[in-house]
């Protein structure tokens, strides 16, 4: 299995990530190659990316001629996460299930 490092965005913008092309994956609509990180299990669109080779047990290497020449991120490019996602609250989550706390009274002096 090769892993890669990526450049991709995230929320709008620009980040690095480690992934694994899975060529495999697709849809007669998407075909691959797909990308997934795997700590996320989330697929990224990375536009740029170089693989990581594994020499030993714990070293990792990756071709790093073209490391400082990373394009711009194109336009309309997608994204891992996009920044129109609809944050979930804590507190409305409580609420719905009927353990938020009630808001303490301020009682002032006059």
């Amino acid at each position: 299995m090769t892993l890669y490092l990526i450049a991709h965005l995230v929320r709008g913008a620009p980040a690095f990530d480690i992934a694994r092309r899975c060529d495999s994956m697709g849809t007669a609509d998407d075909p691959g190659p797909w990308w997934i990180v795997p700590t996320s299990g989330h697929r990224a669109y990375p536009y740029w990316s170089a693989p990581i080779s594994q020499t030993g047990e714990h070293d990792f290497w990756f071709e790093a001629g073209e490391l400082f020449s990373i394009p711009n991120v194109p336009i309309d490019w997608p994204d891992h996460y996009s920044c129109n996602d609809t944050p979930t609250a804590t507190e409305d989550i409580l609420a719905i299930i009927g353990r938020k706390p009630a808001a303490p009274a301020i009682r002032r002096r006059v």
